[in-house]
């Protein structure tokens, strides 16, 4: 019942967002075949929805209609689970600098079909972004939720519990405040913070260092971004190296979107090793 609730809620939060005038209608011969894709969106027959979405956007690439048919064909990949497609139109909605639909409608929806491919480094991302720059949002207590259990997934238990506990301020009445309240009972103490990884194959290693107290270092700094990594220390020719690392990520694409985004954004020579 709550999935179909928020369905009916973006369906009549984007139209209100933008709506058009009787001449748009009047100018646009496309509109009844537009109405027939709301219609079949209201009463949720998704595949419906993507074969005549797709149609109207082949036959209609100019329409006033196209962004709310691609916002329903979106909608409608992540209702059928095929996630991957999903991120595909709504990645691709997103970019256009002006669209007639709701953007943070846009972006929970896909920071939600990243969470479900487990990619959970960009779903916390999107639901950032719209934490941040949109803040009088309706679907900001979800991004709040979604968004904490995404940073709880990649090990940042620092941003997940921020992210309940302004939930729960926030959003005092709402069920997922009342779920945040349980989550955050069972994220770990602060003294347990400092090695706790999530246990997958592939790490992303940060530097190897001869001395400990370099390797110490630089995993302080990286604590206060909510970045938790470990320390390793190996043999190699009769000398010791600490290495240190991060991830600990059940897949490689996942682990290598991680070390991209650790040499874009914090210079650091990171490299995927499979444990």
């Amino acid at each position: 019942m709550r999935t179909k609730s928020l369905i009916c809620i973006a369906l009549f939060s984007f139209f209100a967002a933008a709506p058009l005038s009787p001449a748009a209608y009047a100018k646009d011969g496309d509109f009844q075949m537009y109405r027939e894709i709301e219609g079949m969106f209201q009463v949720e027959n998704f595949a419906k929805v993507i074969k005549a979405g797709n149609d109207f956007l082949i036959t209609a690439p100019e329409s006033i209609y196209k962004d709310k048919v691609l916002f329903f064909i979106g909608i409608s990949h992540l209702k059928n689970k095929d996630f991957t497609e999903a991120v595909h139109v709504l990645a691709d909605l997103k970019k256009k600098r002006y669209i007639s639909v709701k953007i943070d409608w846009v972006i929970q929806s896909l920071a939600d079909a990243y969470f479900e491919l487990e990619k959970y480094d960009a779903a916390l991302g999107e639901y950032t972004e719209l934490i941040e720059k949109y803040p009088d949002s309706d679907v900001r207590f979800l991004a709040y939720y979604k968004g904490a259990v995404a940073a709880r997934s990649s090990g940042r238990y620092g941003t997940a519990g921020r992210y309940f506990r302004d939930l729960i301020d926030k959003f005092p009445e709402s069920e997922e405040a009342m779920k945040a309240s349980e989550e955050l009972a069972k994220l770990p103490k602060d003294e347990e913070l400092k090695e706790t990884l999530p246990q997958g194959r592939y790490a992303v290693q940060i530097g190897s260092f001869q001395y400990r107290e370099n390797a110490e270092k630089l995993k302080n700094e990286l604590s206060k971004k909510d970045l938790i990594c470990n320390i390793t220390s190996v043999i190699i020719d009769k000398k010791v190296y600490y290495r240190l690392r991060t991830g600990y990520l059940p897949g490689k694409a996942e682990a290598d979107r991680l070390a991209e985004k650790l040499i874009g954004e914090y210079f650091l020579p990171a490299r995927v090793f499979e444990d």
